[in-house]
């Protein structure tokens, strides 16, 4: 993986290259490059537990009561917007967080009760077409009283 750190807060890895195929086999959208940053919304969450699972996807990991921001970054422009959901069968990504399809900005704080490994799914879309999605796992642990 290719990672470029930019300050103690903020890191970035770059993924593989994501398009779409149409029906016969013909290139439709190529992204070029799909980034994603994950940062904490708080300066003092300095956690940072982001690894490469499989070639698509990511594992994190995170406490209850840790707020959650993952940035989705690519050459989308034009019309192209973010879409998110979660687990499979796009069901809806996990109660409580927001995700902003124009920023391509996924928040969330794991309130207690939500412990627990979640799926989560990010694409990008010009209304007809879709990027191959990108699959992070997040994994929420107890809260550390330490």
């Amino acid at each position: 993986d290719n990672i470029e750190t930019e300050n103690v807060n903020q890191e970035r890895f770059e993924l593989e290259r994501i398009y779409q195929e149409d029906v016969e086999g013909r290139l439709i959208i190529d992204m070029k490059e799909f980034r994603i940053g994950y940062k904490p919304q708080d300066d003092n969450n300095i956690i940072l537990h982001l690894k490469r699972e499989s070639r698509k996807g990511y594992r994190l990991q995170v406490e209850e009561m840790e707020p959650l921001r993952i940035v989705l970054e690519g050459s989308s422009g034009g019309n192209m917007n973010y879409i998110g959901w979660g687990e499979s069968d796009w069901r809806a990504l996990p109660i409580g967080s927001t995700f902003d399809p124009e920023k391509g900005i996924f928040s969330w704080i794991p309130t207690p009760g939500f412990i627990g490994k979640y799926k989560l799914y990010f694409a990008v879309t010009d209304g007809s077409y879709m990027s191959k999605p990108l699959q992070i796992l997040v994994n929420v642990i107890p809260k550390s009283y330490n």
